[in-house]
């Protein structure tokens, strides 16, 4: 702009003293050199004022590094570099064999666990009916004790008789004391549960909503619409879950922004909302339209 403004009021100059024949000295042409430098200067300042512009722009993407969330082979690639995306399509797969063996098995814990959580409540039964036991042992042995502690006083028994009879009705009261704890235990594993399962049983579920999850991983898809670039990943290649060795790059497909530094007093003038124009080195004599939706009024 600059040089199109000096060139054509060089132009100007030319015709001016050809047409009305105005000699060269040192009156006219340094008249018609300082003119041009105020009315140029005048007409920038003017235009840098009213009209701000700026050489230094560039557009942003955003972009995601795409990292698999499993480790394994890659064993196939679908993705097919800058070609148009939609989210959900299939991006590459990971072998997933060792995440299927992983949830078959949790399976399987979880079916063996399950029947263990059914014996809890015939393992309740047992110890109550050996209480029941441990009970009538206890009560034949206290009633044997008083027949012998009576026949004691009466002289009918001896000392080390009557002793006899009193250890074994304190060994059928320890007993009972064991029964009735083990009759505890059970219901306390009978009632151990979270959110109505068996403890053991919410574990393994646990636990095989994590495997599946890895198991979906195996298949990583586009997070969005857009685009992928940058793509190096083959099929055989180890793919690992590490953010700092992506795989391939995303591009996400959303409205283009552009992003300029302006001189401080350019930024006076402009505001959110105004309209904007841009044009690129790359494409010449094309003039683009934009709006401007955010200002930072920084230095």
């Amino acid at each position: 702009m600059d040089l199109l403004l000096i060139l054509t009021y060089a132009a100007f100059c030319i015709s001016i003293f050809k047409i009305f024949k105005i000699p060269l000295n040192k009156w006219t042409v340094p008249t018609a050199v300082l003119g041009g430098v105020v009315l140029i200067g005048t007409l920038i300042l003017l235009m840098n004022y009213n009209h701000p512009f700026t050489q230094l722009g560039n557009q942003i993407y955003s972009t995601t590094s795409v990292v698999p969330g499993v480790r394994g082979r890659v064993i196939e690639v679908q993705a097919i570099p800058n070609q148009p995306l939609k989210q959900g399509d299939v991006l590459f797969k990971v072998d997933p064999t060792p995440y299927e063996a992983e949830v078959s098995k949790i399976q399987a814990q979880i079916k063996e666990a399950s029947q263990s959580a059914l014996g809890l409540e015939s393992n309740v039964d047992e110890a109550q009916a050996a209480r029941t036991k441990a009970i009538a042992l206890r009560d034949k042995a206290q009633k044997e004790y008083e027949r012998f502690q009576q026949g004691y006083d009466k002289g009918a028994f001896t000392e080390q008789q009557l002793d006899t009879r009193l250890q074994s009705f304190k060994s059928s009261q320890a007993t009972l004391e064991v029964a009735e704890a083990q009759v505890e235990q059970a219901k306390i594993a009978l009632s151990s549960e979270i959110n109505g399962e068996n403890t053991a049983v919410a574990s393994l579920m646990a636990d095989l909503k994590a495997a599946k999850f890895n198991l979906e991983q195996t298949v990583v898809t586009a997070p969005t619409d857009g685009y992928v670039t940058q793509l190096a990943l083959r099929p055989g290649v180890m793919a690992v879950p590490l953010p700092l060795a992506p795989v391939m790059t995303f591009v996400h497909s959303e409205e283009r922004i552009y992003t300029a530094a302006f001189r401080q007093n350019s930024l006076l003038r402009l505001q959110p909302g105004y309209e904007a124009e841009f044009l690129f080195r790359a494409l010449p004599g094309r003039v683009f339209t934009g709006e401007v939706i955010e200002v930072l009024p920084a230095i």
